[in-house]
Parts: structure tokens; C-alpha cells; sequence
């Protein structure tokens, strides 16, 4: 069976701590300085993008540890479009579920969630509108979990995917200084990563980095699993603000083999 999944996870948060990683301000200087390096040579180019990445990576191992407690209202829409059908409806819980003669499921999801350390994830149902509410309702940990429960800072993401900031990742991955570009008294970058081995523990995509305060702004992944292919595009929350470190909406598209 192929089938295509597709929706969107908005988060608005409303923030129980406000949290911020120390030491950020002097390396700014980094990003900061003369940027005609970037662009002259390759050697400079990779050189500038390898500092911009063990910055990045330090202060990921800094805001892992830092995602703080929330409370927030969740919306999710999408759909999930039944390519062909197959020996996978009757091993997958939730897929052979699935009414036969529907080939196109649609729904949206009104809730709230909230999370406490270390790792207590609670979510309640407002409403929920789909041709199929009862399949919805019944499997919207599922659909929404990996999503929910994201940390990008961590070593690992939906998972067991190795992260590109995770510590030593340039082992596993080769990064590419893509853009930089400054605005608002801040420096932005975007770098591409692509894994160094055939692995479904890896992925391909970019970042937008700041190296105000060395977060990631946004993030785009493509990847597989044992089934399934998947992109997940991902926008963080505002800079400065008390959800920074949490992502604010997820777009996630996948399609079974």
C-alpha cells in the first residue's frame, strides 16, 4: 500500500520559563566581523562555515538541556491521500483502520498541550472536524507525537535520526555555507548538510542559523524511514522571545514505498 500524509502543527505557545544559554555574546564576533571572507576561496569558505558550526553546536548541547516547561494551544491540519493499497493494511495498527472505500482523509485538530521536564508530554481535544473523527481521535498521538515531542537541539530527532548539530556530526555529515545575510543588527546564515554515508539514520536539507544568539530559525529535513520518506520543514519560535528554543509550526509531508 502507498498512501501520502501531509499536515501542518502550529503551536502557540504561552511559555511557563524563559530560558537563555550563556556566553553567546562573544562569539558573535565570529559571524560578526569582515564577511568578504565568505565567498573568496573555497578554503575560506569551508573554514568560515566549520566555525560557524562549532558555534552552533556548542550552544546546541547548551539548549538541549534548556527546554522549558509549557503550556500551549495546538492546531493541526491535514490530510492523507491512499495511493494503492496493500499487504501493509493488515501490519500497520492504525493504517488497517482505514475505511477501503475512502481514498482521500482530511481532518483538523483544536487542543492544547503541555510539557514538563524531564519528559511528561499531556494534550487535550477542543475539537476535532475529519470524514473519518473516530480514526482521528483514536490515533492522534500517533500522527502528532513525533512532531509534539520535537527537541532539534537534542543529538537525535523523530527518533533515532542523528542530528546535524548533534557533537561530532562532521563526521556524518559535509556542510556548505549556502547564504549570509545581516538584518536588524543581527547575522544570518544558511547552511546545507548532506550525510557522508547511505543511512536512514541521517538526513539532507538546511538551516538558518542567527549568530546573535546562535539558534536555529528554521530547518528543512528530507529523509527515510524503513517505509516511509519524509520532509519536515520547521519554523522556531521568535527570537528573544520566551519560546525561541520551540519550534512554532511544523510542516511534515510522507509517502509510503
Amino acid at each position: 500500500m502507498r498512501f501520502r500524509l501531509f499536515f501542518v502543527l502550529i503551536l502557540l505557545l504561552a511559555m511557563q520559563v524563559t530560558t537563555r544559554a550563556e556566553g553567546t555574546d562573544g562569539q558573535m564576533n565570529m559571524a560578526a566581523q569582515d564577511t568578504t571572507t565568505y565567498g573568496k576561496s573555497s578554503k575560506a569558505q569551508i573554514k568560515y562555515t566549520r566555525g560557524l558550526m562549532e558555534n552552533m553546536r556548542k550552544q546546541a548541547r547548551k539548549y538541549s538541556k534548556l527546554y522549558p516547561d509549557y503550556d500551549a494551544n495546538l492546531f493541526i491540519k491535514g490530510n492523507v491521500e491512499l495511493l494503492r493499497k496493500g499487504v501493509l493494511m493488515k501490519y500497520i495498527p492504525y493504517i488497517k483502520r482505514l475505511d477501503t472505500n475512502i481514498t482521500n482523509y482530511y481532518g483538523e485538530f483544536i487542543g492544547g498541550v503541555s510539557f514538563n521536564n524531564p519528559n511528561v508530554y499531556n494534550h487535550t481535544i477542543y475539537s476535532i472536524t475529519s470524514n473519518k473523527k473516530k480514526f482521528l481521535e483514536s490515533n492522534i498521538d500517533a500522527i502528532a507525537s513525533p512532531s509534539i515531542r520535537l527537541n532539534i537541539y537534542q543529538q537525535y530527532i523523530y527518533g533515532n535520526i542523528f542530528s546535524p548539530l548533534a557533537h561530532k556530526s562532521y563526521r556524518y555529515y559535509s556542510f556548505r555555507l549556502d547564504s549570509l545575510w545581516h538584518d536588524e543588527g543581527d547575522t544570518y546564515f544558511k547552511i546545507t548538510f548532506t550525510p557522508r554515508f547511505n543511512n536512514n539514520k541521517f538526513v539532507t536539507g538546511n538551516f538558518i542559523g542567527s549568530a546573535k544568539s546562535w539558534t536555529i530559525r528554521e530547518l528543512d529535513v528530507t529523509g527515510g524511514m524503513e517505509f516511509v520518506d519524509f520532509r519536515s520543514h520547521i519554523i522556531m519560535g521568535d527570537e528573544d522571545s520566551p519560546d525561541e528554543l520551540l519550534p512554532k509550526t511544523i510542516k511534515v509531508n510522507t509517502l509510503t514505498k
